[in-house]
């Protein structure tokens, strides 16, 4: 039991229990962004289609508008090869394969700057049903 002797106060347990923590997101550019929930590794094709996709949907509805309103945080840092990590020696690493970026979990991917919130809700849902990666919706109430 917890509180068996409660004349010692060394047995007596302190741990957090049951303790949900939140965080706080900071805005840098924009007043929207969408955000990771779980430990990813992001491949540059997805990088690719995404801002493609992007530019599409923003292209539409903000054509008079030539100032950047999107910002893409990603910087792809690990190279993978088609052969294996415990290949034999002195084959060779092979030819570059794909660029890879592990992600953790709570990552900021993009900031928006004045666009329809209800489009970015359609965006989120369709990058994750294509990706299949759980990404989230984060705006200011006012902007």
């Amino acid at each position: 039991m917890r509180f068996k002797n409660i004349s010692n106060t060394k047995q007596v347990s302190f741990k957090l229990r049951n303790y949900k923590k939140t965080t706080k997101f900071n805005f840098v550019f924009g007043n929207s962004m969408f955000i990771l929930y779980k430990n990813t590794r992001f491949e540059s094709i997805y990088f690719e289609l995404f801002r493609k996709f992007i530019k599409n949907l923003i292209k539409k509805k903000n054509i008079d508008i030539i100032e950047k309103n999107y910002w893409i945080f990603l910087r792809m840092n690990t190279p993978l090869t088609k052969k294996s990590k415990n290949s034999r020696m002195g084959k060779g690493k092979g030819a570059l394969y794909r660029w890879v970026v592990r992600l953790p979990k709570g990552y900021k991917l993009l900031e928006f700057k004045n666009i329809n919130y209800f489009r970015l809700l359609n965006i989120s849902k369709k990058w994750s049903k294509r990706l299949s990666l759980p990404v989230s919706l984060i705006s200011k109430i006012n902007f």
